[in-house]
């Protein structure tokens, strides 16, 4: 065990770290702070003390893998009955930039949960008396829940915006610089037009993030044409607005991956990053990948896969004799058409399934059946098997079964 005790800001902070996955954060607020009252009271409070240890279950695997257990020592004032707790990720602190107020009444322990991993979170108390007059807030704790935030996936990233990119003299899209191939790269135009900085590539990926940092990798070919020296790097959720850099500097002239750690974790959805100079002065931009880490915040909202390009691959059954009961109907966008199994001169039995090439490759969320709406339940599935894809031949375990 490692103790530490040193004084900073004006009052004592008691550091325990602890082995194993507890740490506690311990801190003793200043007597003499003057601006401890009740409001429209004389009383001065004497202490608001908060004791936090978090808790990480490392056994756990999901998102919001933490917690904390969060201790206020009583005021000593005896006018005060009671304590609120307040937390959430707004550095700014305010009771309406706080996201969660707790009324503790006479409690003095409160577990917060569902904490994000990676995320930094801010605590605060305040006690009122019995006409609900409240104190102003005590210090602020503020801590990083320890997680580990990795490399986001790229299978939803897609190109917004590049002010430039090669394809006469050779393969320089943009998208080469998050296909995840090193030996690809985006590079600005040279053929037949050379453009001067600033370059600039913007990407959508897919969700919104709670990012750490971004990393940037320059061409392996061992030309260092286009090798960023400035650069300038943003997150938003509006690709139309982007606000401050979360990080800007200069890149070191070698062709090694080059790591970036924000200063504070950067949420959004678009990232942008500007190259404001080559390192060796000329007007180009390059890179081989570009890369982020964190952890997600808001996954992706599901939509209808468009059917447009949809085509039938195979149905064991349809009725063409007694009724327009084809397959495609069950896909052509028209509630009152069906595909309806064989009854006129034949009545084959179950298993009866239907396969369909979307036209393209996409990660599935759900699936939804509509039964026949003309009143009639002849067909209405009971028992389903749901199976996804790439090879019409081997579909391995079904996505989904059960009962409707």
């Amino acid at each position: 065990m490692l103790k530490k005790r040193d004084k900073i800001f004006g009052f004592n902070l008691n550091m325990i770290f602890l082995s194993g996955i507890n740490r506690r954060f311990e801190v003793q607020f200043n007597n003499n702070r003057p601006n401890n009252k009740i409001i429209g009271n004389n009383s001065k409070f004497l202490i608001i003390n908060l004791v936090i240890s978090f808790f990480i279950f490392l056994s756990c695997n999901t998102l919001f893998a933490a917690e904390s257990t969060v201790t206020i020592r009583k005021s000593h004032d005896p006018k005060a009955i009671g304590h609120n707790l307040y937390y959430g990720l707004s550095e700014n602190i305010s009771k309406t930039n706080f996201s969660e107020k707790i009324d503790l009444g006479s409690d003095t322990v409160y577990v917060a949960s569902n904490l994000q991993e990676g995320s930094i979170y801010y605590f605060a108390a305040t006690a009122y008396d019995k006409h609900g007059n409240e104190s102003l807030f005590s210090n602020v704790l503020s801590y990083k829940v320890p997680g580990n935030n990795s490399i986001i996936p790229r299978n939803n990233w897609s190109l917004v915006y590049v002010d430039s990119e090669e394809i006469v003299g050779e393969d320089g899209r943009a998208v080469n610089a998050f296909d995840g191939n090193p030996d690809t790269i985006w590079h600005t135009e040279w053929k037949n037009n050379q453009p001067v900085h600033p370059h600039e590539i913007v990407n959508d990926l897919g969700a919104i993030y709670a990012l750490e940092s971004f990393s940037y990798l320059p061409r392996q070919d061992g030309n260092a044409n286009g090798r960023i020296k400035d650069y300038a790097f943003y997150v938003s959720n509006d690709p139309e607005n982007w606000g401050d850099a979360v990080a800007s500097g200069t890149f070191a002239d070698s062709a090694t991956e080059k790591t970036v750690l924000f200063g504070s974790r950067a949420v959004g959805q678009f990232i942008r990053l500007v190259a404001l100079s080559e390192v060796n002065g000329k007007a180009f931009t390059s890179a081989a990948e570009i890369n982020v880490t964190g952890s997600i915040l808001k996954p992706p909202t599901p939509t209808l896969i468009p059917r447009d390009n949809w085509s039938l691959v195979y149905v064991d059954s349809e009725e063409i004799v007694g009724e327009d009961g084809r397959a495609v109907n069950a896909f052509d966008g028209n509630p009152d058409t069906i595909w309806h199994t064989e009854w006129k001169n034949n009545q084959p039995m179950h298993a009866h399934e239907i396969v369909i090439d979307l036209g393209a490759t996409y990660a599935l969320e759900s699936f939804s059946y509509l039964p026949r709406q003309d009143g009639n339940a002849n067909g209405r599935i009971k028992d389903y098997a749901f199976y996804v894809s790439n090879d019409p031949k081997n579909w391995g375990d079904a996505a989904a079964s059960g009962t409707f």
